[in-house]
């Protein structure tokens, strides 16, 4: 089997789309004082030119699997985001810029377990 001109062209652009889907997930954790919850900030850098990155914060258990994560902050394009605990169930956030499609001020992860989070604006 010949590989033609036009075959080629064709494998070379469907390789470009593929490479161009990669996905890219800067993921940074730290742990309450108390070491009770883990606080996991995503930024999701896979949209490209046409599309702001995504900034998540979660909250999980640890040992706790991943699908458990409980979302606590949304947004795009932010600028200078900053999460980190100010006490063992205090998250404090804060950000200059962007858009923010989601922030939940009180978060329970289990009945003994409940997360505050100042910082929504």
């Amino acid at each position: 089997m010949s590989l033609t001109l036009k075959h080629a062209a064709a494998l070379v652009g469907l390789s470009a789309i593929l490479c161009g889907c990669s996905k890219h997930v800067e993921t940074k954790e730290t742990r309450s004082p108390d070491g009770r919850v883990i606080l996991r900030i995503e930024v999701d850098e896979s949209g490209g030119a046409a599309v702001s990155d995504v900034t998540s914060a979660f909250l999980l258990m640890p040992n706790a699997a991943p699908a458990t994560k409980k979302l606590i902050f949304k947004g795009s394009a932010m600028s200078a985001f900053n999460a980190e605990w100010s006490g063992p169930g205090v998250i404090t956030l804060s950000y200059t810029n962007g858009y923010v499609s989601a922030c939940v001020p009180k978060a329970e992860l289990s009945a003994e377990v409940k997360v505050s989070v100042l910082g929504c604006k």
